[in-house]
């Protein structure tokens, strides 16, 4: 029986990964509205240069091992059941293919704006009737008035940034007051590593750790008002949640 049903490897790897995820206190983000679309996807890289490519988190979405899957989609899930139900001025920053800017879009009432130095993935992965904004534009000089976003979202982007004064002074702009801003990054701890290696990434890394990108969000922000982790063993990923 087990050799005549194709699907019975992937419903033990899920049993396998939800069973990983309850053991390491993730499994409420396992499943949830975040689950970008891999054929979109694929299709939305070939718009990237590879070096393009090697900075985003596309190829691990699009990856067949599906515990690597499953974890970068459980970040985006703990962020979105962080975002602020008062939120209606939502801004994706490095918003990459646009697959957290999609799903935002969801929501009524709400207006979304993801912003990339390369924006056309995101053009190609997002479905024409979208009413996501998408801009092209630098973090560390955003096209955007003051007080502009009463939430925004920085996933796995500051980590790539060897100085983060000018970045940090950029979203404490254009956030209003009492606004919420959620940071995920990587541990870049061993198990990450070979993480990356897995997905196919090269072995350079990134410049700063979650935990580095943090302190410096620190000085702006203040203490994060709650975080989480995202562990394996040992911790893979952290979701940070700070107020203005």
């Amino acid at each position: 029986m087990f050799r005549t049903d194709p699907n019975f490897r992937i419903r033990a790897c899920q049993a396998g990964i939800r069973l990983v995820a309850r053991l390491h206190g993730w499994q409420d983000v396992v499943d949830g509205p975040y689950t970008p679309d891999r054929s979109r996807l694929s299709q939305a890289v070939t718009e990237l240069a590879s070096s393009q490519v090697e900075e985003s988190a596309i190829p691990s979405y699009t990856h067949e091992n599906l515990l690597l899957r499953a974890l970068f989609q459980a970040r985006g899930n703990a962020v979105l059941k962080w975002i602020s139900d008062q939120a209606r001025r939502l801004m994706d920053v490095g918003c990459g293919a646009g697959a957290l800017v999609e799903t935002l879009d969801t929501t009524p009432k709400r207006t979304v704006t993801g912003i990339d130095i390369a924006p056309e993935a995101a053009n190609a992965y997002l479905q024409p009737c979208s009413q996501v904004q998408i801009l092209k534009g630098d973090i560390s000089h955003l096209p955007l008035k003051d007080n502009s976003f009463d939430c925004i979202v920085a996933m796995d982007v500051l980590e790539h940034f060897d100085e983060l004064e000018r970045p940090l002074s950029e979203l404490s702009r254009v956030i209003s007051p009492g606004g919420q801003l959620l940071v995920t990054g990587p541990t870049e701890n061993w198990m990450y590593r070979v993480g990356r290696r897995i997905a196919g990434f090269s072995g350079e890394y990134h410049p700063k750790s979650v935990h580095e990108v943090g302190e410096a969000v620190e000085q702006l922000f203040g203490k994060p008002a709650r975080k989480r982790t995202i562990s394996i063993g040992t911790p893979l990923f952290e979701v940070l949640d700070y107020r203005s």
